[in-house]
């Protein structure tokens, strides 16, 4: 079973990914037009309600990165976290918690999407536009 969805999904270099509720982030390849449940990856976290709405980046069909964001604090105030996970394995690459309060994003909202321009990711919060990219640049 593959879980309660409210968010849609993203769709890149035939496979399709996204986050049922209370479940990891879940990415299946297109196969002969059939989306290939066998082939199944999926992060080793999971994302609380509502689920989580994933954004890929890349360069052309390379380097692809996953962007997901979890909301789930969102009724406590609590932060958003943002994600980065290798589009072909779902290995994570990184998490906004990892650097300690430099990178601690500000309160949550709900179906909230991730977006990328210019080498930087773009996410909403409850107060702010927080932005990530790499530093000095």
């Amino acid at each position: 079973m593959l879980g309660m969805t409210y968010t849609p999904g993203a769709f890149f270099n035939n496979t399709f990914y996204f986050g049922p509720q209370n479940r990891p982030l879940l990415a299946f390849p297109l196969v002969k037009g059939q989306f290939n449940v066998d082939g199944e990856m999926t992060t080793g976290n999971a994302f609380g309600y509502p689920g989580v709405v994933p954004s890929v980046s890349s360069n052309g069909l390379k380097n692809g990165i996953v962007w997901a964001i979890q909301i789930d604090q969102f009724l406590s105030g609590g932060p958003a976290v943002l994600y980065a996970y290798d589009a072909t394995n779902l290995n994570e690459l990184y998490d906004s918690e990892l650097a300690g309060k430099r990178d601690i994003a500000g309160p949550a909202v709900k179906f909230t999407t991730p977006m990328v321009a210019d080498g930087r990711v773009y996410i909403g919060t409850q107060n702010s536009v927080d932005v990530y990219g790499l530093l000095g640049r």
